[in-house]
């Protein structure tokens, strides 16, 4: 099998929730998360996320940011203070698209 490693960038204004990804998408393995907060991200009221991960074959990737956080009763729509996303494979863009309000499918 081919693994492939894809990176997909999202920077984000509040408390980054980990993305979830529907049983009916493709299965993603080795998922890392990149993390950046410092003096220059904290101005801009940023986190920087970079998250990448390894794909087996070319069905695209779902990628979701849920509305809640787990033991809390409230929506809290994550997904609407995600300022920018991208999707690349070696060094390369890929296409993507946003399928609802806090769903982005990658298209590897």
């Amino acid at each position: 099998m081919d693994n492939r490693r894809f990176r997909a960038l999202v920077l984000c204004a509040a408390a980054v929730a980990m993305a979830t990804v529907p049983i009916e998408a493709q299965q993603i393995a080795d998922v890392r998360y990149d993390v950046v907060f410092n003096a220059e991200t904290a101005v801009r009221r940023e986190i920087h996320v970079e998250m990448s991960f390894l794909v087996r074959d070319d069905a695209p990737v779902t990628l979701s940011l849920p509305a809640w956080t787990p033991g809390s009763y409230e929506l809290d729509d994550y997904a609407r203070n995600v300022r920018g996303f991208w999707a690349r494979h070696d060094g390369s863009e890929i296409r993507w698209d946003k399928t609802d309000y806090d769903t982005w499918r990658v298209h590897p």
